[in-house]
């Protein structure tokens, strides 16, 4: 299973078919610290019983920044634990006063002190990530352990993040599994997600296909769109359920509609093989194409073939070279596609590989001979199997 934190979305990659993945920083990103949301879960019970602090959030709401720290800071200064939260992600975010890391933690810390769960999760992830300050990956795990024993579901995953990952402290599989189980059993989706790839691993856990499709259609069902796209590679493969190829296009189809640069990796391939669903080449090629706009490096491969083989549109060898030039290109800048190669990290290096592999596949798809290719013919098949392995297994 590829890596919690470093990257959040698995790639199993079955046969012919992407899944979705992002990497830690945008998906801590995408939590709180950086925002003014108002509203979150822990807040909602505080609506309704103090009048300043509601008038604080509904100033937040309509992006009146200059009042909402007004209104905030008067409360944060009496002591309320909610105001204290919302006024540190102002000055965390510079938004309505001047930005002062230092005075975001001062806050951050008196509400976490008292207890706020929201406070001491995003603690945890100012301190793992080290956002704007030194990153303290024990102390930000520490922060995750005193929201999860309050039983805050988001704590619970960020905790089983750490665990599994062995960030600030030692990598344990079954508290990643336990708490991730707690989170989901409380209806996160992201957990349900990452449960369902224990299950399927048996990671922390002993392996069951038939769990792993239930919480990944439990996230599915709540939307996350991840979930959508794998849930859909479930029913492809009959994974702990009836295979059902035409369930797996409908997924496919909406996932992509939803913007899964992976699903509509899927939806392309699915359209060019006619699995499930009647063949149409020129649909499919043309979803081939936005994924690959979207730097999938499977999509990318896909369309070398198509451009070589000139079965459904005509050959085209420049095109051809470019598409399995840029399956390399993508695959090396991207944080959840990786290829095991040396110097792998270099970035003036892989110009000269992606030129040699380009070359080297499109001789390859043709059936001819790969003895002109240059330099490194061991590597280059390397690669070449690395890539079937991951889009074609």
């Amino acid at each position: 299973m590829v890596k919690f934190i470093a990257l959040i979305l698995m790639a199993l990659f079955l046969p012919a078919m992407a899944y979705a993945t992002e990497s830690k920083d945008e998906w801590f990103d995408s939590y709180r610290t950086d925002t003014t949301k108002a509203i979150t879960q822990s807040l909602e019970k505080h609506l309704g019983k103090d009048q300043s602090f509601e008038n604080g959030v509904r100033a937040l709401s309509n992006e009146d920044y200059t009042t909402a720290f007004k209104l905030l800071s008067e409360r944060a200064e009496d002591g309320y634990a909610p105001a204290q939260l919302l006024l540190a992600r102002l000055y965390f975010s510079g938004k309505g006063v001047n930005k002062d890391i230092q005075q975001a933690l001062k806050w951050y810390q008196k509400a976490a002190e008292q207890k706020l769960a929201d406070a001491q999760i995003d603690l945890g992830v100012i301190y793992t990530l080290g956002k704007s300050i030194e990153k303290n990956e024990k102390l930000g795990r520490s922060w995750f352990e005193k929201a999860a024993a309050q039983g805050v579901p988001d704590a619970q995953f960020f905790l089983a993040a750490c665990y599994y990952e062995g960030v600030g402290g030692p990598r344990d599989d079954k508290k990643a599994f336990q708490n991730l189980e707690a989170a989901a059993q409380q209806n996160l989706p992201v957990a349900q997600y990452y449960l369902s790839s224990m299950f399927f691993h048996g990671e922390g856990t002993k392996k069951d296909d038939e769990r792993s499709f239930y919480w990944m259609k439990a996230a599915a069902d709540n939307d996350y769109t991840p979930a959508i796209n794998d849930l859909a590679i479930y029913y492809a493969r009959g994974t702990g359920t009836k295979k059902n190829e035409a369930k797996a296009y409908e997924l496919y189809n909406y996932a992509a509609g939803l913007g899964d640069s992976a699903a509509m990796y899927n939806v392309g391939y699915v359209l060019l093989k006619g699995q499930g669903v009647k063949q149409d080449p020129q649909r499919g090629i043309k979803w081939l194409e936005l994924s690959a706009q979207k730097h999938v490096p499977c999509a990318a491969l896909d369309l070398g073939v198509v451009y070589t083989e000139g079965k459904y549109v005509k050959q085209d060898s420049t095109a051809a070279k470019e598409w399995f030039r840029n399956a390399i290109i993508y695959a090396s800048n991207s944080d959840t596609f990786t290829l095991d190669f040396p110097f792998s990290s270099d970035s003036s290096k892989i110009g000269p590989v992606a030129d040699q592999f380009a070359e080297f596949m499109y001789n390859k798809t043709l059936n001819t001979s790969t003895s002109s290719t240059p330099d490194s013919p061991k590597l280059l098949q390397d690669l070449a199997k690395q890539f079937s392995d991951k889009c074609w297994q």
